[in-house]
């Protein structure tokens, strides 16, 4: 998990980074802080090009914590935002932005392990955001464009890399959101990440100019999902058609 965080406060900022790297030695959680910055805009440059789970927020900061929270929210639906505050009053105008938890100052040792413990036991307990990988490392959903197989192994190709798990269709279908769909023998697409659809010659490209292939045997049963359903980045006049 790639944890993030963000405050006005540069002496904060560097004690937090400290008690969360010494839990996750202690509890050998498969996580790291990549990134802590006291600029939201830092924050949202790095959301908007490379990997984030977990963002650490303070939200007291001139009262714009919440507001940079909605911008963060156009972006990643599924980021788990931890909000850190000197304010409960803060809390209830901040649930339209779904925070998964709320640190109140002063924080301590004892209540980030806490927050990380509960943070964990959510992860392990969504099958439908997650796919845990045989390092106890996780993958978001959201991030992979398509799932490849190559003999006894899966390849998640996603915005990040490619990650691998020896498993097969079989088994990881039905652990997987009805946004998923097997588009070719050796392909299971995420068509909230389709960028284009060449039907003619049976592309998908998805962003970065990632491509993948619509097998002839699923084309027809594909293609009338796409039609069928506006997920996400997909508008009405954008289907495709036969």
């Amino acid at each position: 998990m790639n944890i993030l965080i963000c405050s006005k406060n540069t002496k904060f900022l560097n004690y937090l980074n400290s008690i969360l790297n010494q839990l996750i030695i202690k509890k050998d959680l498969s996580a790291k802080v990549v990134f802590k910055s006291t600029d939201s805009n830092d924050i949202l440059n790095y959301i908007q090009s490379k990997r984030a789970d977990v963002l650490f927020l303070d939200i007291d900061f001139k009262n714009t914590g919440i507001e940079f929270a909605e911008k963060i929210r156009k972006i990643d639906k599924s980021l788990y935002l931890i909000f850190i505050t000197n304010h409960l009053e803060y809390v209830f105008s901040s649930f339209k932005v779904k925070p998964f938890d709320f640190l109140v100052n002063p924080i301590t040792y004892e209540k980030l392990e806490h927050v990380l413990t509960d943070l964990f036991e959510d992860i392990q307990d969504s099958p439908n955001n997650f796919i845990s990988l045989s390092n106890k490392a996780f993958i978001k959903l959201n991030d992979v464009y398509y799932i490849s197989r190559l003999g006894m192994k899966l390849i998640f190709n996603t915005n990040y890399g490619n990650y691998e798990l020896y498993s097969s269709f079989k088994k990881i279908e039905p652990k997987l959101p009805n946004n998923f769909v097997r588009s070719h023998k050796s392909y299971i697409v995420n068509i909230n990440q389709i960028k284009s659809i060449n039907a003619i010659n049976n592309i998908i490209t998805f962003k970065k100019n990632v491509e993948c292939y619509i097998g002839l045997k699923y084309k027809s049963h594909f293609l009338e999902i796409i039609n069928d359903q506006c997920f996400d980045g997909w508008k009405a006049d954008e289907k495709v058609h036969f």
